[in-house]
């Protein structure tokens, strides 16, 4: 039940089958084996002979490792948000990115996280990527999206590489703030049509669910109250999720 195999430039190659992590050298040999109690969320490769993996385990929650090949185990954790997902190598000043609900966030060891965009930035409906996408040392984003259309009952495939810009390079837009909880996938697609479709305005979405976390459920709630207090009202409100204290 092998789901990814990752070769590496140094000839090590990595699999998996969510419940363990399997080392094989050169010649095909498996050279050690990890257990993983509560399976695996990501695995992904680090430059030329590391790769990383992001678990879920007792004591310590969402986690992310550099796999120690020398020891056959998991090095030391990186804390994680409860809702972080698809974990890959990062680019610049951040060596690791995380998504969580198509919000993407820079991280290292020992610092907070730190917002960098969303994929709704790009007008791109996150609801056909999974995790199939990856970042370049320079910042640009490999993606493939995969696409099904319910009135032909087809798939179509489509290869995205986004390049960072200059924001002064692009046209400006009136934006319009749309604060929620859970943002719906139909509206998503709306957004999306809508933004695709003006040229003079264009809404931003805060999705506040991405600040809850394993200890406090309610932090996104508790951060729109507080803007709200301090005169950051947003233009609209999705409120199906949203109880405000």
């Amino acid at each position: 039940w092998i789901s990814e195999v990752f070769y590496l430039k140094d000839g090590t190659v990595y699999a998996t089958d969510y419940a363990n992590i399997y080392i094989f050298d050169q010649n095909g040999a498996v050279t050690a084996t990890i257990a993983l109690e509560y399976g695996i969320n990501t695995m992904f490769p680090l430059g030329d002979s590391e790769m990383g993996v992001s678990v879920w385990q007792e004591g310590s929650g969402n986690s992310m490792h550099l796999i120690d090949k020398a020891s056959g185990a998991l090095g030391e954790g990186i804390a994680l948000p409860a809702n972080a997902w698809y974990c890959r190598a990062g680019f610049g000043e951040y060596p690791y990115v995380y998504e969580n609900n198509g919000t993407f966030f820079g991280f290292d060891q020992g610092k907070e996280p730190e917002k960098l965009f969303s994929w709704l930035d790009f007008d791109v409906d996150s609801s056909g990527l999974g995790g199939s996408w990856a970042f370049d040392t320079d910042g640009t984003i490999y993606a493939l999206e995969s696409i099904y259309d319910q009135e032909t009952e087809t798939n179509s495939h489509n290869l995205m590489i986004m390049t960072p810009v200059d924001p002064s390079e692009l046209p400006q837009k009136q934006t319009l703030t749309l604060a929620c909880m859970y943002l719906d996938w139909d509206i998503r697609s709306d957004i999306i049509a809508f933004n695709k479709s003006r040229d003079d305005v264009r809404i931003v979405v805060n999705d506040y669910s991405q600040y809850a976390t394993e200890e406090d459920y309610n932090a996104g709630i508790q951060k729109l109250n507080t803007e709200i207090l301090s005169g950051m009202v947003p233009d609209l409100f999705l409120v199906d999720d949203i109880q405000f204290i």
